[in-house]
């Protein structure tokens, strides 16, 4: 079981005896925006959602979470921990959470913390890609970019795609604007695309 997840991997520590395992329904809501993290979280099996609303009431996506990701990792340990968003699942999905002072002896372990810091700057380096993709000036070049990154996540010109709504949440675009960009760009002879998938035709 030293496998459940990243935090535990070549850990001779059994993870059952020290996370609480819940299992959420499809949309469920995990965690609320402005309630206080107490816990870190751990994705075991599923997917789940980070949104807010904007100021004119549009659904802004923070990020989305898979398995073997974490939240409530940094705001456990920082000074305004209140979550920035409502944490949804998109997918019937499996949670381990471990409260901080758990966790705190879990760091003692060389190996766990070795595991934490590796996990919690991936999840920073993540977040700069993700700034990147919203600092794109147009459309086309947010989606572009996006595909660039997760083809090189993949090494494969097909992107899974989750739904062209999260797709358009993802990329901080409206759906009609999204749509109407990747007919262009088949147009163009850049992708081509379906309900699931994205193919880039031409990469540079």
């Amino acid at each position: 079981m030293n496998d459940i997840h990243p935090l535990f991997a070549n850990s001779t520590i059994d993870p059952s005896k020290w996370m609480m395992i819940k299992t959420y329904d499809k949309w469920a809501v995990i965690e609320q925006e402005g309630f206080l993290c107490k816990h870190l979280s751990l994705i075991l099996s599923g997917s789940v959602a980070i949104s807010t609303l904007t100021f004119s009431d549009s659904e802004y996506m923070i990020a989305l979470l898979q398995k073997d990701d974490v939240f409530g990792d940094v705001l456990l340990f920082s000074n305004e921990n209140s979550y920035l968003g409502d944490i949804v699942a998109t997918s019937k999905t499996v949670i381990g959470t471990i409260n901080k002072d758990d966790l705190l002896l879990l760091l003692k372990d060389d190996i766990i913390l070795n595991n934490f810091v590796r996990i919690m700057a991936n999840r920073i380096l993540n977040n700069q890609k993700r700034v990147k993709i919203l600092s794109q000036k147009s459309i086309r070049d947010k989606i572009m970019f996006y595909l660039l990154e997760e083809k090189k996540k993949t090494n494969s010109n097909i992107i899974s795609i989750p739904s062209k709504q999260e797709l358009a949440n993802i990329l901080n675009i409206p759906r009609p604007s999204l749509s109407r960009e990747l007919i262009n760009l088949k147009k163009d002879n850049i992708i081509d695309y379906s309900l699931t998938y994205i193919k880039l035709l031409i990469v540079r």
